[in-house]
């Protein structure tokens, strides 16, 4: 189960065993958060990602199950990063 609460995920261990954040991070491809948020104040919408295995792998508090979402905006630029990470030109 996954709650947002404004810019923060916290992740609530429904596996039975407690291992939800290790099972994202040993995926054998990288997990990526994706939310839609909307400006209150103008009502336009943007699409943002977060790679969590790269975020969950770096952080310091490993026990902690909140994330931080400090994704970017997901638009073709973007996706070409990530995809120039792998494939090189």
């Amino acid at each position: 189960m996954q709650t947002l609460l404004e810019h923060s995920l916290c992740i609530a261990e429904d596996t039975p065993d407690g291992r939800h954040l290790e099972y994202w991070v040993n995926q054998p491809v990288d997990v990526y958060l994706v939310i839609r948020q909307q400006d209150e104040r103008s009502g336009d919408a943007a699409i943002r990602w977060m790679n969590i295995t790269q975020y969950l792998k770096e952080r310091e508090d490993k026990a902690s199950r909140q994330i931080v979402f400090s994704g970017e905006k997901l638009d073709l630029p973007a996706v070409w990063r990530v995809r120039d990470r792998f494939f090189r030109r």
